[in-house]
């Protein structure tokens, strides 16, 4: 299981007591702030005016008068609050209307303390960047070169703009600082039971206009050839009109027990 860098707080929304309780306790010891807890839209707003979570983790099937996504689309336009779905329900249609949701995931239960920790970073990451790069440049500037997860953003065709400190220590810094460089050439995951390179995700990206999480036992290859444990995602930016403008890939290096684990599944 990665980890995540900061204590961010989260509100728990489900209208069943005991699976919120469940998932408050998994928050809890992955390290988050669990701010509280709510089993209806209504209940949510109120408590996310009176909590300010960073992210609402929330069920899409809710009782009363407003669901799960018309609760989000209220916390996302008037408090600025992101959200990470959870439903037992795959219906296609749902599905749609959920991710016209700005900066959501979408986790289907039963889920995995790994897939929900990454739900939630790559959430609350993803929300920051593209609310700030509208309202605060600066601000987007100190958040992207303090990070301790690698980020690296590229343009529309794959070509890397820019990479922060931490991406540059993690898979090492360009040789050629004048030419374009493609995230390919730069961010080589394979996987590291067979070996096999990671295809590139930028076209899928761009095609299916969501996030797409790096496949299980990724492994990134330094340019030193060293061979680190990671996971991750790659998603769109999108400018004030929905048009793709970019795609940022967020590269999380796995945590001790992880690795120990991979480095069992090595062949010699």
């Amino acid at each position: 299981m990665f980890q995540n860098s900061n204590a961010i707080s989260v509100l728990v929304v489900d209208d069943d007591p005991v699976l919120v309780h469940l998932i408050e306790l998994r928050l809890n010891k992955m390290g988050y702030s669990v701010l509280g807890t709510a089993l209806n839209g209504e209940e949510a707003i109120k408590k996310a005016i009176s909590l300010n979570p960073q992210v609402v983790v929330m069920d899409i099937w809710l009782p009363g008068g407003m669901d799960g996504i018309d609760t989000a689309n209220v916390l996302l336009g008037k408090y600025n609050i992101a959200v990470v779905y959870l439903t037992g329900d795959t219906d296609p249609e749902t599905f749609k209307r959920a991710l016209l949701t700005e900066d959501c995931e979408y986790l289907t239960k039963p889920f995995t303390d790994d897939e929900l920790n990454r739900a939630i970073v790559q959430t609350f990451y993803k929300h920051m960047m593209n609310y700030k790069v509208r309202e605060d440049q600066s601000f987007f500037v100190r958040l992207f070169t303090s990070m301790s997860e690698g980020v690296v953003v590229t343009d529309t065709d794959g070509f890397i703009t820019s990479m922060n400190p931490a991406a540059e220590t993690m898979i090492g810094s360009v040789n050629d600082k004048t030419r374009k460089y493609h995230s390919r050439e730069q961010i080589v995951i394979v996987n590291s039971i067979d070996g096999r390179n990671m295809e590139n995700p930028v076209d899928s990206v761009y095609r299916n206009r969501r996030s797409l999480g790096f496949p299980k036992d990724a492994v990134l290859i330094t340019k030193d050839q060293n061979r680190i444990p990671v996971d991750g995602s790659v998603s769109p930016i999108f400018d004030e009109t929905e048009n793709i403008i970019g795609m940022f890939f967020i590269i999380f290096q796995i945590n001790r027990n992880s690795y120990l684990r991979y480095l069992g599944n090595m062949k010699y």
